[in-house]
Formats: C-alpha cells, structure tokens, sequence
C-alpha cells in the first residue's frame, strides 16, 4: 500500500491525517476545475499535487517523483484562453483555434527544450524531464525552498545594493547566457525571483514569448511596473531588451521598496525614473546612471543587452582589467614559491652590482668635475627652457570639426540627431537642479567651438531636475520649530491657523498636502497651526471603557 502524502508539501499523512501536520494544508482539498485532479499520475512516476497557477501557456503543480522520491515542479502545457480539458485528463483545442494550439504548443516545446540543456545555469531550477502525454506537453523540474523576491522586501522593506550586487550580477551572467541561447523570460519581476536557502536567486515562471506579449491569441499575464512598454504594444517584437527592463524594474524596487510607474503611463508621458535622492546618495554614481539607461522607456534609447547592463553597473572596463591584474598578482604572491635553484640569479645580480660601481669610480677618475658652463658656452638652440610635455594631441585642420553648443538642450533629443563631425554624447553623471528640467544638458566636455576629430565623444551633465524630498511629519511641533526645519529643508511656509484642534495653541496640527508627499525644493507648504486655547477633549485615561 502506498504512502499517503500531503498534496502540497509532499510529506507522508497518517491515513486518519485531515490537514497536513506539516503544512497545514487540506487533506481533502481538490484543485480547481479546468487543473488536473491531485493525485494523476503521469509518465507512470510523477504525481500531480497542488495546483499552483496558471501563467498564460500553462497550468503549474506541486509534483512528487516516485522514483526519485522528492518533490518537483510539474509544468503543463494548457493555454486556457483557447483549449480545454476531457473528461479523462487530456487538452484539446477549442473549434477554430487549432492553428494558434499546434503553433504555441511548438514554442512550448522549444522553449522546455532550450531551458532543459541550459539545467547547469546557477540562477535556474534544473529542468530534467520532458515527455507528451494527454495530448499536450510535460516539463519537470527541480522544487527549491525559498521565499519571493516580493516577500523579502515586504518583509524588509528594501535591501541594500552592497547586499544585492552579488545576487545580481550571478542572475544577469545567467540571463546573459539564456538570451545567447535565444531564450527570453519577459516577466522579471520580484515575484518570479526566489532567494533559495543558499541565499542565491533562482529565476522561475517561464513561459512562451505569446503569454508575455498583447497582439497573440494568449491572453497576456504582464507585470504592472516590470513589464517594459513594448510589451503592451500589438505586433512589437519584444526580446533581450524588455527583460533588461525586467531586471532592471526589479533592482529598482530592491532598492528603493517602491515598485515603478506602469510601462503604458510612463511611455506616454514619456517619464523617466530617477532613484530617490536618499537612496541615490548610497550608491556608486555609475549604478544610478545605469539603471536610468535601463529603464528608459524607449526601447532604442535604453541599454540594449543584459551584458552592456552588467558592465554598466560594474566599474569601468578598463578599471575591471586592472582589478583583475591586481587579484592575478595578489594570487601570484600567495601561491607558494616553486622548489627551483635560485643561486645563479643572486650570482648574476650581485656581479652587476659590482661591475656598477666599479664603472662608476672609472669615471670619476676620467672625468673630474668640471666648472658649469657660461651662457656664452650654452647653444640657445639644444637647450629648452619651456616645461616638457609626455604627449601632444593633434588635431589635423582637415578633418576637424567644430564641437556644437550643447549645453541647455535636451539630452534625449539631442542624442537621436545626427551632429556634423558624427561627435556622440556619453552622459558622464546626473545631478539635481531646481532650475533646469529632467534632461537639460548642464556642462559639456570639449566645449563648444573647440576642434575635435570627428566621432569624438562629448561628455555631459544633464539634471535630474528639482530634487524630490518626502515632506516630513510636524504634528505636535511648536509652529516656530516646524516653520524654520521646513525651511532649512528649502520649502516655503505658509500658516493657516485653525480655530477647532485637538492640539494645543502654537502647535502644528498637520501640512498641506499632507506628510509623506514627494515635493520639489522651492514648493510652498501651508502649515496648519491650532488656535485653540485649550485642548479638545478626549477620553477620561482613568475611566474603564470596556
């Protein structure tokens, strides 16, 4: 007689067992209709537990391998929105969109395939079993304990990047190698990332690019703030760039506990994303501009290829290199020295030195010291007196061009027009200015009207705008206090006294708008102040109010 097992955590039931002792899950708990029954067995070896979702292309469960014994991920291929399921298990078609079944159900399987031989990727769950059964397509694979993304920053509200850059950059090396191998997730999200108990992430919830996309017979399940605006647009390829935007969305709200705008409402009024000012302090100035790259909603301005995002977010190439030489060398000197006769080097050096000296007092005796020379005896023309140079830059006059004025134009406008020379912009940081718009080019490198070879790089800095700041809490406070922390924060005051509070005269009883709100430095604040002589009453503390 086979064991009993909870149908969720897979763990053995006593037979009288009517929730899981374990888990706590139901023992008579049926899944959903449309799912398949717990407790199928497919391919003679897998049992069908829990049902966990659906995610557009398929139907997910919690599985178990009878032979192996542990518990797996079972993955059917069920696009609900045009099949449905016999009495005895199997998926078929619905009239009229057999076409759409047989073409999504070969994506399928070329998806599974592709992820099958890609098993050894760390930031993967090992997909180890393919096979067709019920006229429809099974993927099996490996189950990880761990908790979501989204639960941890629930949880901890936001993490730092020194904690997230290790995590990061092993998931987009991995992702690197999938979009090689022409495989995109297309829903990187928090939710689709688990922290496995090695601390690790492990990307899951794959699924066809026709479940990620509008404009395809599958009904698309996208991410609200991670799924990049293309993704919204019918009949746009979506592919490496929407899940540089993934990514990046998801380190964004890492970071800051703050999940970003909707792609559509972004693309539309062309908003960018800029990191709040006390989270941007902590970080490297290059993973600020990195992920205002990644996030641009215009997929031909934004970082096209999850490797030029990697980098981006790393040091410079060139400090890389020297990094890498430097842990070379450092690896060089802790290695053990080789067992070699190291006699006929000391030999060699010190007959070198010898000789050395030797030539030296030969000299001296030759050439005494002589008097120092008059100007007469100086040739003008063999001696300079002009501080010497290492290099000089040339410019040839004919194939130099005039550097443009750049400074107070847009940044993004500017960057999609063809400048004469061919010179190109390469924003070298941002910076808030309470003057000048998101965007506005603030200096440039070389400055207008200097020749320069043509495809030089003009470097700029262009603001990020007035900078944003949570306008804080003064409940309670002496409006004298309130009025002069406000300003020192660089808002403008405005009291409103108010004849009915429940706070005492002279103290603030609140803002407008109200604390919390983000607001640009110069903005006006009204101050409410109370005016009341005595304090509105409140409840007895020493009557029994129960």
């Amino acid at each position: 007689m086979e064991q009993k097992l909870c149908m969720n955590c897979m763990q053995p039931l006593a037979e009288e067992d009517t929730v899981c002792p374990h888990c706590r899950y139901a023992t008579d708990k049926r899944n959903p209709q449309g799912y398949l029954p717990a407790g199928t067995v497919l391919s003679d070896h897998y049992m069908v537990g829990r049902a966990l979702g659906s995610y557009g292309d398929a139907c997910i469960y919690a599985g178990y391998d009878k032979l192996l014994k542990e518990r797996v991920y079972i993955r059917e291929f069920f696009p609900a929105d045009f099949c449905e399921r016999t009495r005895e298990g199997g998926v078929v078609p619905v009239a009229g969109k057999e076409e759409a079944f047989d073409t999504c159900r070969e994506s399928f399987l070329a998806n599974v395939r592709a992820l099958a031989k890609l098993k050894e990727l760390p930031s993967l769950l090992p997909l180890y079993d393919i096979f067709t059964e019920n006229d429809t397509v099974y993927a099996i694979s490996d189950y990880c304990e761990g908790v979501s993304l989204a639960r941890e920053l629930k949880t901890r509200g936001r993490i730092p990047f020194a904690e997230l850059r290790p995590l990061f950059m092993q998931l987009l090396s991995s992702l690197s190698t999938l979009h090689r191998a022409g495989v995109y997730h297309l829903a990187i999200c928090p939710d689709t990332i688990l922290i496995a108990p090695d601390g690790k992430l492990r990307l899951r919830s794959f699924a066809i690019p026709q479940a990620r996309t509008t404009g395809s017979p599958i009904k698309p399940r996208l991410s609200a703030g991670f799924s990049a605006p293309e993704q919204y647009a019918p009949k746009k390829t979506c592919g490496e760039a929407a899940d540089v935007y993934g990514v990046a969305a998801t380190l964004f709200c890492a970071l800051t506990g703050n999940t970003p705008p909707e792609a559509p409402q972004r693309a539309r009024g062309a908003q960018d994303l800029f990191l709040p000012a006390d989270v941007a302090e902590e970080l490297p100035e290059n993973v600020g501009l990195a992920l205002f790259n990644a996030l641009q909603p215009d997929p031909d301005k934004r970082i096209g290829t999850i490797e030029e995002f990697r980098q981006a977010l790393t040091a410079e190439p060139a400090v890389n290199a020297l990094l890498e030489d430097e842990e070379d060398e450092n690896e060089a000197a802790e290695k053990p020295a080789e067992k070699k006769n190291h006699y006929p080097l000391y030999i060699g050096i010190t007959v070198f030195v010898v000789l050395a000296v030797l030539a030296g007092i030969l000299l001296m005796v030759l050439f005494p010291k002589t008097p120092a020379p008059s100007p007469s005896d100086t040739t003008p023309s063999t001696v300079s007196t002009a501080p010497s140079k290492a290099t000089t830059t040339y410019v040839d006059p004919k194939n130099s061009y005039s550097v443009p004025p750049v400074v107070g134009k847009n940044y993004f406008t500017e960057k999609g027009n063809t400048m004469t020379g061919d010179f190109k912009l390469e924003v070298q940081y941002m910076q808030y200015d309470k003057s000048k718009e998101k965007g506005v080019i603030l200096s440039q490198e070389p400055v207008a009207g200097t020749a320069a070879a043509a495809e030089t790089v003009i470097k700029v800095v262009i603001s990020m705008g007035p900078e944003q700041i949570a306008l804080p809490n003064v409940a309670g406070w002496p409006q004298e206090y309130a009025t002069k922390y406000l300003e020192a924060l660089g808002f403008k005051v405005d009291v409103l006294t108010v004849n009915v509070s429940t706070y005492e005269k002279g103290l603030c009883e609140g803002t407008d708008p109200v604390a919390g709100t983000k607001l640009s430095i110069g903005d006006t604040i009204t101050l409410r102040v109370s005016n009341m002589e005595t304090t509105a009453p409140s409840a007895d503390p020493d009557t029994d109010t129960d």
